[in-house]
């Protein structure tokens, strides 16, 4: 057996959502654009609640396209 000190994986996966229904200012949030600042994303606050709200409904079970990315020092 060997030993690895230091790794990081990175996960990434796209979850496809249909007929999802928001409230009217989430869907505002969700078609704002990405404004740029300090090179850096800033999100509006309609933008961040839009988000917020969609994050807390995906679910990694409903995942495709898995993608992994393994980093040893």
């Amino acid at each position: 057996m060997k030993k690895i000190n230091n790794m990081t994986v990175t996960v990434t996966y796209t979850v496809g959502l249909s007929d999802v229904e928001v409230p009217e200012d989430v869907h505002e949030g969700l078609m704002d654009r990405y404004e740029f600042c300090d090179d850096d994303f800033c999100l509006s606050e309609n933008e961040i609640e839009a988000f917020d709200r969609l994050v807390t409904h995906i679910e990694e079970r409903d995942a495709m396209d898995w993608k992994y990315e393994v980093d040893i020092d």
